[in-house]
């Protein structure tokens, strides 16, 4: 009997397989100097491999208990935890030009840690601090690639 996560593994296969025949269509260049097609290819062939991997690792549950009881999609808790994930992720990429990445990846970063983790209050504030201050070093100060500002200036 084929379990999900072989059907999983071999959809996987397919696709990596595909993206690396796509990417065949694009000048591939060389190691020093690398082309188009580079990237795909290496993703293409990595997805691949991991799909193999899928399909050919043995299964942990008896074939008994591989029935209706699994759930392709989340249930209860985490089914609201991926809900909220998903409306923080949404959140951050709507008003990101409104109010800038700063404080929408701030805020996010809060709610995620907050609402969805079990981080105190001050520890979400510190760790969302932290990431913020060091995206904006990173980037604006060392890459200088800049953030967006947003409407509001922020």
């Amino acid at each position: 009997m084929w379990h999900k996560d072989r059907a999983m593994g071999l959809f996987w296969v397919v696709f990596g397989v595909g993206i690396s025949v796509w990417s065949a269509t694009f000048p591939f260049g060389g190691l020093a100097n690398p082309g188009p097609g580079y990237l795909p290819l290496a993703c293409g062939v990595l997805i691949a491999l991991l799909g193999a991997g899928l399909i050919f690792m043995p299964t942990t549950v008896n074939e008994e208990r591989a029935g209706s009881d699994q759930h392709i999609f989340p249930r209860g808790l985490a089914c609201r935890r991926v809900v909220l994930t998903v409306a923080s992720m949404l959140f951050c990429a709507g008003m990101m030009n409104v109010i800038g990445f700063i404080l929408a990846v701030f805020v996010a970063l809060i709610f995620l840690m907050r609402v969805v983790g079990t981080v105190r209050w001050k520890m979400a504030f510190f760790y969302a601090l932290l990431y913020t201050v060091g995206s904006y070093i990173l980037f604006e100060v060392f890459l200088k690639t800049p953030f967006p500002v947003g409407t509001l200036w922020l």
